[in-house]
């Protein structure tokens, strides 16, 4: 306990020494770094702490360094200028730091920076950028034996002299993009080198020619974005020399139309960066023999579909970048084949669509971007097989918050550290506008139902199949016959083509028109709704009883008959089958001896009879009511006429007497 009382003072002993040496306008951490702005060259001579290791000067007026400014820090390790108004370095002005690493100018005003580097043997990594430097010398890198990391990016260099790289024994990377440099440095300039990448983006390079590159021979990384010469078309074999030793290539930012050919013999690349061009497809052949992606930049082109062909070579596929394009959907099994896949970028496109099944089986997912697209809605589930750890973006898209978005508004809310950005939000309906993803109340799931799981139908006869559906909207309704036939109704349940040979659909109901052995199977009855759907089946036997159905102005005659049969001695018996019961097997022939006539019943002579006794008695009884009708109607008019006279006499009398008084 004591020990850490003791060592807990002298840390608080530390910072306190810290705060009180520490200069205006600088910071002062505990890992002996000083950050100043807009601070003069004496503050860096008298008053920054002289234990420290990483100095960095923002702004400010300093116009010049000498062999005095760091005097009394010879333990800086790291030292930074930014948007200063350095014009002058003098030599020897870091001399004394012999454990000096980094040097980075940015943003000042070098035009020349002659031999002030020489001797520093210990630095590793130089920068010089945005100084407006026109020209190196080839005494300038004089010594620097350990740099590995040199840049000279935003100048105004044109060429290099032969010799200025020859000390660099450690140089792996050389940047020297937004210079003026008109070709491409002769590879007898890095004899010396073990050089690793080369930038050479955004400079005057107008032709690249055949074989340029072939003797860098430990080039690994080369970035030839915004270049004339890649605009004009490189040359089949340009990167020859470069088959086994390229793995990352940048041919951004070229207006290209069409991949190089020369790419497809890149075999080892492992990332390829061809974004900010004008791509409206990717041709197969080229990127058949790149089977060993890694990483996949496409963004700011004009593709239209995601490219699954290609992608499902690249099983080792972990970055694709598709943002900033034109695509309209995400398949099923878009990716099917990227197992390995980490993060997918499919931000500011125009997708409104996405399948269910798009990101299965993408077990090793750590972020997908769906921002800034047409989406309004997603399918339930489509993030069920990605981890938890997830990060989804899916803001700045128009979601209809309607019951559709129900489960997302759910997934959100349990898993609320999978997006990092503002929303999403509703754009409508116009009362949900810019809230929170929220369902309306009362969303329900379809349910479907029936009463009558199966059914044992009578050959010819019309057969009703029971389905009761509920939810919230209300479910659409379709059924599928045993043959894979769909049966929908339409918007007016007396259509035509509401009907078909066999089938026809009442409110949530099928009918079998005049049953067939055909009929037999299973018709299943779906409900489906924005939220979901539901299903259920009723298996249909139909008998071999034959019954002939008429229908006449909504009433049906039903005339059962038996099947025609055929001379026999033998009789079959049969067995009645339940309404919930499936098809059973016939029942054994019985075969007796002595075999009764067959009763035919009626004979149609009789039959005819009875339907005109039928007919003539029924016509008998109209004409009786008919005649009692008329009757009856006469009677009351003789009555109703002799009450008018009776009124008339009365009124008369009455008058006679008032004209007596008077």
């Amino acid at each position: 306990m004591a020990v850490i009382v003791y060592k807990c003072l002298l840390f608080v002993m530390y910072i306190s020494q810290v705060v009180a040496v520490c200069p205006s306008n600088c910071t002062c951490d505990v890992e002996f770094k000083v950050q100043c702005e807009d601070v003069g060259l004496d503050v860096i001579i008298n008053n920054i702490p002289e234990d420290t290791k990483i100095l960095e000067i923002k702004g400010g007026n300093i116009t010049s360094l000498n062999n005095e400014s760091f005097v009394n820090l010879t333990s800086l390790e790291e030292v930074s200028f930014e948007n200063n108004q350095l014009r002058h370095i003098g030599e020897n002005t870091f001399a004394q730091l012999t454990k000096l690493q980094a040097v980075k100018v940015r943003n000042n005003l070098l035009a020349t920076v002659g031999d002030v580097f020489n001797g520093l043997d210990t630095l590793q990594d130089l920068e010089i950028v945005g100084c407006r430097l026109t020209h190196i010398t080839n005494t300038t890198f004089v010594g620097l034996s350990l740099l590995k990391t040199l840049v000279l990016d935003m100048n105004r260099i044109d060429d290099f002299l032969p010799g200025t790289f020859d000390d660099l024994t450690s140089l792996e990377v050389l940047s020297v993009e937004g210079n003026r440099l008109t070709r491409v440095p002769p590879a007898s300039l890095f004899a010396t080198t073990v050089l690793k990448k080369l930038h050479l983006s955004s400079n005057e390079i107008s032709m690249i020619e055949r074989g340029e590159f072939r003797d860098f021979n430990h080039l690994e990384e080369l970035y030839l974005y915004g270049l004339e010469a890649v605009k004009v078309g490189l040359p089949d074999d340009a990167f020859l020399g470069l088959e086994d030793t390229l793995v990352v290539l940048s041919i951004s930012a070229n207006d290209l139309t069409s991949t190089p050919s020369a790419v497809q013999n890149l075999t080892k690349l492992t990332s390829l960066d061809i974004a900010n061009n004008k791509l409206s497809h990717l041709e197969y052949g080229i990127f058949a023999k790149l089977k060993g992606m890694e990483r996949f930049y496409l963004s700011n082109n004009d593709l239209k579909d995601i490219p699954m062909t290609i992608l499902a070579m690249y099983a080792n596929l972990t970055e694709l970048y598709l943002d900033n394009n034109k695509i309209e959907t995400v398949p099923a099994a878009a990716l099917a084949s990227c197992s390995l896949i980490r993060n997918v970028y499919l931000e500011h496109n125009n997708i409104s669509q996405i399948s269910k099944d798009a990101f299965n089986g993408l077990n090793n997912l750590r972020s997908i971007d769906l921002s800034n697209n047409s989406l309004t809605a997603l399918p339930e589930g489509i993030f069920s097989s990605v981890e938890d750890s997830v990060v989804v973006r899916l803001n700045d898209n128009p979601w209809v918050c309607d019951c559709r978005i129900l489960w997302l508004s759910k997934w959100l809310r349990d898993n609320n550290n999978l997006y990092n950005d503002t929303g999403p939000y509703c754009q409508n309906p116009p009362n949900l506008k810019l809230r929170d993803l929220t369902p309306p109340a009362g969303c329900i799931a379809p349910n479907v139902t029936t009463e009558t799981p199966a059914l044992t139908a009578s050959l010819g006869t019309n057969v009703t199949l029971n389905c009761d559906v509920m939810g919230y909207p209300t479910p659409d309704v379709f059924w599928i016959t045993p043959h894979g036939g769909n049966v929908t109704m339409g918007t007016d349940d007396s259509q035509e083509d509401n009907f078909t040979a066999k089938y026809r659909m009442r409110a949530t109901s099928l009918v079998i028109l005049e049953a067939e052995k055909t009929d037999e199977g299973n018709f299943t009855c779906w409900g489906t709704n924005i939220i979901g759907n539901a299903s259920v089946t009723v298996i249909v036997t139909v008998s071999d009883d034959i019954r002939t159905t008429s229908t006449i102005v909504g009433f049906s005659t039903i005339l059962t008959t038996q099947p025609p049969r055929a001379p026999s001695t033998s009789v079959k018996a049969t067995t009645s089958v339940p309404a919930t019961s499936t098809r059973q097997s016939p029942s054994p022939t019985v075969q007796p001896k002595d075999v009764p006539p067959e009763d035919k019943g009626m004979s149609e002579p009789t039959v005819g009879m009875i339907v005109f006794s039928v007919c003539a008695v029924t016509a008998i009884g109209v004409y009786v009511l008919v005649h009692w009708i008329c009757k009856r109607r006469n009677a009351e008019k003789d009555e109703e006429e002799q009450s008018l006279a009776f009124e008339n006499r009365m009124f008369s009398a009455l008058d006679d007497t008032d004209a007596g008084l008077i």
